[in-house]
């Protein structure tokens, strides 16, 4: 049955208390625990390594009620870890064990972190996806003039992002595919991310007169499959190098929506 533990209410008056349902409770290390309640997130501390006689459930035991230092780090760890046993065993045949020993960590800290591997699997997808969409933003932020030039920074960069990074890539558009709802729901959650931020731009391109009307989000969507399914072949294959991606698909996108990228550019991407 879970403790109920009497706390002070912050900001209430002298005396008043809140009950509390201590719900988890994690051994990070030796001398650092974890609990969380139904009021609260997870809060880490540091235990009075001097006292041999701890209870870890009395919060009157505890040195310092700082957070813990190293939490951004360890949970970095585990995500890397993650990464090197996800991309190569598979989604199905990882265990939370292989990546406590890469991690170098201990398995309470894993489950502080993420509760089963299928989140620690969905924090990869979405590490990933806000790293290509963070480079697609930079790169349209280079550029001056809206329209297609934005348009062609933000396709480049995330040809350029998946071809960097070929892991992370192929757990998002390989090792995710067919593992069930949730995950399904992710891809397609990073697929509109990246669409409608192509889409923007195109919109932008028929406002400033640089492409005629056209329904810019299917064809946002279009563009998504073409570059997945591209990435997807190098992933699996090595072929196409990525290298040769982007100066064949780029200009092959923008023809599509009738640009006129010979006159503009010549053979160049």
């Amino acid at each position: 049955m879970p403790e109920q533990r009497n706390k002070k209410a912050p900001g209430r008056s002298r005396g008043t208390t809140v009950i509390e349902t201590l719900h988890y409770l994690w051994i990070l290390t030796p001398n650092q625990i974890a609990y969380g309640t139904e009021r609260r997130t997870f809060l880490c501390y540091t235990i009075n390594s001097t006292d041999q006689s701890v209870d870890l459930r009395d919060r009157r035991m505890i040195h310092s009620a700082d957070k813990c230092s190293d939490q951004k780090s360890t949970r970095e760890r585990i995500l890397e870890a993650a990464l090197d046993i996800f991309s190569s065993k598979g989604y199905h045949d990882a265990r939370l064990d292989d990546i406590v020993e890469v991690a170098h960590i201990s398995k309470g800290s894993i489950y502080f972190y993420f509760p089963n591997k299928e989140r620690l699997f969905l924090a990869l997808v979405d590490q990933f996806a806000d790293l290509i969409e963070r480079r697609a933003t930079e790169a349209i932020e280079r550029q001056p003039r809206a329209g297609i030039d934005r348009v062609r920074a933000a396709i480049m960069a995330v040809i350029e992002t998946f071809g960097k990074y070929r892991r992370p890539a192929k757990i998002l558009l390989v090792q995710a595919v067919g593992l069930g709802a949730p995950f399904e729901k992710k891809r397609l959650e990073v697929t509109d991310r990246f669409a409608a931020l192509i889409k923007r731009h195109l919109d932008e391109a028929i406002t400033v007169g640089e492409i005629q009307p056209i329904d810019t989000a299917v064809v946002a969507h279009a563009w998504m499959g073409a570059i997945y399914n591209l990435v997807i072949r190098w992933v699996m294959t090595g072929d196409p190098p990525a290298e040769r991606i982007p100066p064949t698909l780029v200009p092959l996108l923008l023809r599509s929506v009738n640009y006129p990228v010979e006159e503009k550019q010549g053979n160049a991407v």
